[in-house]
């Protein structure tokens, strides 16, 4: 089954007996990486297609491609797995200045800046999806909405 680039697999709708209310985002968690802005970006282009071309939308590719969340990603990184310690992948980053090997201590102004770009991207993120939704018919609105709500809750039980 394939619906804007998503794909399940035959033998896994029929586990389920082709029936897969209340089971769609469980089953699509899996199918999409959150944890970097290319990914979110996938995820949330899968969900629609462009009606009038029958081609995915391509209207969030402004998610894998934002220079501050790339920066973001990589910084989260650096703080929870490297105990913030510039690595060579930081270090390759336009913005980074800072040498290999050191330690990069998080202020308030570096804190205020991260939560700021998270919020603005995730603002864009959903005046987007709210774009994408009004092109949507009633029916297709409403699978769109229940599906992202699906695979946000089982992300989190996850």
């Amino acid at each position: 089954m394939t619906e804007g680039g998503t794909t399940i697999e035959l033998s896994l709708l029929a586990k389920h007996d082709f029936d897969l209310r209340g089971k769609l985002g469980r089953l699509l968690r899996d199918k999409f990486k959150f944890s970097s802005p290319g990914g979110i970006a996938k995820a949330y282009e899968s969900l629609f297609v462009d009606t009038r071309r029958d081609k995915k939308v391509e209207a969030f590719s402004f998610i894998g491609e934002d220079p501050k969340l790339i920066f973001l990603q990589q910084f989260r990184h650096l703080i929870v797995h490297k105990a913030g310690v510039v690595d060579e992948r930081f270090k390759e980053l336009p913005s980074v200045t800072r040498e290999i090997g050191e330690r990069i201590i998080v202020d308030e102004k570096a804190a205020a800046g991260a939560i700021n770009t998270a919020i603005d991207a995730g603002v864009a993120l959903m005046q987007r999806v709210n774009d994408e939704l009004s092109h949507l018919d009633s029916r297709r609105q409403k699978s769109a909405i229940q599906t992202v709500a699906r695979i946000k809750e089982h992300k989190h039980e996850a």
